[in-house]
Parts: structure tokens; C-alpha cells; sequence
């Protein structure tokens, strides 16, 4: 289906500059316009900056997605909680079966004894960002594999840098191409390497100070860079 009709198409859009590399270099069309996956700034009005947030005493980590589930990095977030000796917390949204829940606490218990998992119910769109802002770190725990997974950009890495929160993420291809270009937000860790992910996770701990400049990195990214206040104009750009 692609092959016949790409190239016949008017208008094509990506989520990240990976998939249009791959569109052109498969089916030779021209380059695609890529619009990413960013949210509005209003989502996030009246919230506290990074800077000005009380500190939580315990590092609290925050993964969210419609469903969780096998396949979607966390088994590994909780090997690198058992490698780092204090007490953390790891928030999971979403959806969740009652046999992966019980296997996650499972695992929790026998590899993670010093952090706790918090399981938390969906919320509505218009206050997904501003639920993220009494947590620390955003995890973003893509797998290389399928090749959708590997060239895509998560939206919740974007999502977290408008709520500001420091940015832990997989290094896949999409997900490379954004943290290049605002490393400060956070760091890249090579997926199901849990040692990797731990020692980054433990510098945090170590120094606050650099956690919280990471956190008003990706604060400033969102509102500079990556929302749809800007990216809509590219979009709007296609039509005139």
C-alpha cells in the first residue's frame, strides 16, 4: 500500500525525521514534513516552574501510556531500582491487568526491595500534564524493536518536558534525534541495559541541583521548542 500510493501523495507527515529518512530511502518520494507529536502550552498554564517546586523527599519516577504492559521497558526500570541502595519511587499510569500487576510487584519485591511501585488509574487529556508535576523524572522506556518503536518519538517524552520533568529515555533512533539536541533535559541509556539506567538515575540522586537543571532544561525545550504553539505553524505553512 505504501509503495502505490506514497509517491502519488500531495501531502505527507512524519512524527520524527527517522520515518522520513526511511520513507524516502524506501519508496523514493520527497522528503515528508515532519510534525512531532508535541502538546498545547494551555495544558500546562498556572503551573510552578522547576525552580520553584518543592523538593520531594524520596526521587519519584513517572511512566505513563494507555496500557501497561510486557514489552514496554518497565521490567528493566525495575532491575535498575535494585542496583542503586535508596529508597525511590516509581509511579505507573495506565491500564494494567491484574496478572502483569502482580508480576510487577512480584519483581518489585525480589529485585527492588528499597523502592516502591505505585500503580495509578488514566486521566483525562486536559490534566495529563499537570498530574506530572508532584513527580521528578519522566521515563521513557522504548524498545528497539519492531522498527515502528525504534523510529518513532514517544509522546511521552514530550509530554514530560512540558510538565518539566527531568528526562530519562531509551536510546532509540526517534528518540535520539530529539535529546541531541537538548541533552541538558536529561540523558539516553541503551535499552534493557539496566545497569545504564541505574548509574545515570544514581547521579541524579547524588546531586539535586543537577536533577533540577535538568527539569527547567526541559521546561525551557517545551516552551521554545517542542509544543504545538510552534509546530502548528509548519503545518499551517503546507496551505498557504
Amino acid at each position: 500500500i505504501e509503495k502505490e500510493f506514497l509517491p502519488l501523495c500531495d501531502y505527507v507527515t512524519v512524527p520524527s525525521e527517522q520515518i522520513g529518512h526511511r520513507l524516502v530511502k524506501d519508496y523514493g518520494i520527497r522528503r515528508p514534513i515532519v510534525l512531532y507529536n508535541v502538546f498545547p502550552l494551555r495544558l500546562a498554564e498556572g503551573l510552578t516552574p522547576p525552580r520553584q517546586r518543592p523538593k520531594n523527599p524520596v526521587l519519584r519516577l513517572y511512566w505513563f501510556g494507555q496500557m501497561i504492559g510486557a514489552g514496554r521497558g518497565i521490567e528493566e526500570i525495575i532491575a535498575a531500582l535494585g542496583l542503586i541502595n535508596k529508597p525511590l519511587e516509581l509511579h505507573l499510569r495506565g491500564n494494567v491487568s491484574a496478572n502483569y500487576r502482580s508480576q510487577i510487584e512480584t519483581m518489585a519485591k525480589e529485585k527492588a526491595k528499597l523502592a516502591s511501585v505505585i500503580f495509578h488509574q488514566l486521566v483525562n487529556y486536559e490534566n495529563v500534564i499537570k498530574d506530572m508535576t508532584s513527580f521528578d523524572i519522566g521515563l521513557s522506556s522504548e524498545m528497539n524493536q519492531p522498527i515502528n518503536h525504534d523510529l518513532t518519538v514517544s509522546n511521552k517524552l514530550f509530554s514530560y518536558l512540558l510538565a518539566g520533568l527531568a528526562i530519562v529515555a531509551s536510546d532509540t533512533s526517534g528518540q535520539r534525534e530529539i535529546m541531541e539536541k537538548i541533552p541538558s533535559a536529561g540523558f539516553l541509556y541503551p535499552a534493557g541495559d539496566a545497569g545504564a539506567l541505574a548509574k545515570g538515575l544514581e547521579r541524579w540522586i547524588n546531586y539535586p541541583e543537577v536533577l533540577q537543571d535538568a527539569q527547567q532544561a526541559a521546561w525551557d525545550a517545551a516552551r521554545e521548542k517542542f509544543c504545538w504553539d510552534l509546530e502548528k505553524e509548519k503545518f499551517l505553512n503546507l496551505f498557504k
